[in-house]
Parts: structure tokens; C-alpha cells; sequence
């Protein structure tokens, strides 16, 4: 039976490094046999269309961030070498392919966002709306407003990120659990308004045997 550990959003170059850390050791302690990162690995905050700051660099925001996943994939497969690894896209992920599409849209069919997600050993999935399934548990970034809501959408466990509210809900038979988010809420790309009307969480999660279990990292 499979035993999936699952990566919340990083936000990477924002991350929450102690939360990051724990949660490495975590994997080295479990030894999954699959290793999702759920979706939002990288950030993107100079590609938002909402208001920013011109004092945080696309060399900073960019290239930081992709090191820093780079890093983190080859350190998982390191450590555990026959694991199957999954890097799934989030909303944050897709953001310079969005901004291209509204204002040059001409290009995009020169430019596509997996190009920053080239991964040695990752399974990289194409979309923020794609999703994955394995033993009969779908894995998907998350776009509802209700954890279980997900559940329900697919008719099968869920395991979602996103709203960076952990959380395991029930309705019947059918499970969903949001494993939350280890980006640091102090970075001036989390401050926006949901984070500071919404409870988050630093957190991961684990599906043993189809079994849902949650970390909490704070």
C-alpha cells in the first residue's frame, strides 16, 4: 500500500524556514513511497496582479525560488531514492503564464510555465486545475472554498492545499483533508488580506494506507 507524504504551499522563496526544516525531517523519518508537493512551490509575487512592491526583484522572487525547489527535490530524492515524486501546479505557480496571456498574449505560444519546473526524477503536472490519483485518493491543488467541498467534487478522498487551513472533514464515506501551508506570513507577499482575517496554519500531512493524518509545524 502506498504511503503518500504530502508537501504543503511553500511559496517559495517565502517559506517558513524551522516549519521547511521540520518537515524534512519528517520525510526522512516516515520514508513515504510517493512525495506530492500540492501546489504553490513558488511564489511568483512579481508576477501578481494584485498591488506589489517594486522592492522585491523578479532575480529575488524567480530565480531564489526556483533554486530553492530544485534544492528540496534533490535532497527528497536523495534521501529516498525509489519514492515517486509529484510536483503539482497552484494558482501562485501559473501566475507569469496568466500575466502573459492578458497583456502579450501573442507570446504564449512561446512560453509555458513548466519551464521553470524542470525537475530531474519529478513528475511535473501541467495545470493548477490537473490532479492526481493514487490507490483511490485524488490530490489536487484546491480552488473550493470548503475543504470537504473537494471531496464531494470528485466523489473519492481528496487531499488539497490552497486555503492553508489544515483541517481533516468527514461527509459519509468521503474524507478531505487540507494540509495547510509553510510560507512565512511574516514576508510581505503573505500579507494580503485573507491572511490576516483567516486562521493559517503551518502544517503537512500524511495518507498511510488511504488513512489521512496531519503535522502541525508551529
Amino acid at each position: 500500500m502506498a504511503k503518500v507524504f504530502i508537501i504543503s504551499d511553500l511559496h517559495f522563496p517565502y517559506h517558513n524556514k524551522k516549519a521547511y526544516n521540520k518537515m524534512m525531517k519528517l520525510i526522512r523519518k516516515h520514508k513515504p513511497t510517493h512525495v506530492v508537493q500540492i501546489g504553490d512551490c513558488l511564489d511568483q509575487y512579481v508576477f501578481s496582479k494584485y498591488a506589489r512592491s517594486m522592492r522585491i526583484s523578479p532575480e529575488h522572487d524567480i530565480s531564489q525560488g526556483i533554486a530553492l525547489m530544485q534544492g528540496m527535490w534533490k535532497e527528497i530524492k536523495r534521501m529516498l531514492p525509489r519514492a515517486k515524486c509529484y510536483q503539482l501546479m497552484g494558482n501562485h505557480d501559473v501566475r507569469l503564464s496568466k500575466r502573459i496571456a492578458e497583456l502579450l498574449p501573442e507570446l504564449t505560444e512561446f512560453f509555458n510555465h513548466r519551464d521553470l519546473y524542470k525537475l530531474s526524477g519529478v513528475t511535473v503536472l501541467d495545470s493548477d486545475k490537473d490532479f492526481l490519483e493514487i490507490e483511490g485518493v485524488i490530490y489536487v491543488h484546491g480552488y473550493l472554498t470548503k475543504s470537504i467541498d473537494h471531496a464531494k467534487h470528485f466523489n473519492k478522498p481528496t487531499v488539497h492545499g490552497h486555503r492553508h487551513q489544515p483541517m481533516i472533514d468527514t461527509h459519509d464515506r468521503l474524507w478531505s483533508m487540507d494540509v495547510g501551508f509553510l510560507a512565512d506570513i511574516g514576508q510581505l507577499p503573505l500579507q494580503y488580506t485573507q491572511s490576516k482575517v483567516v486562521k493559517w496554519r503551518l502544517a503537512c500531512g500524511l495518507v498511510d494506507n488511504k488513512q489521512p493524518s496531519l503535522f502541525f509545524l508551529d
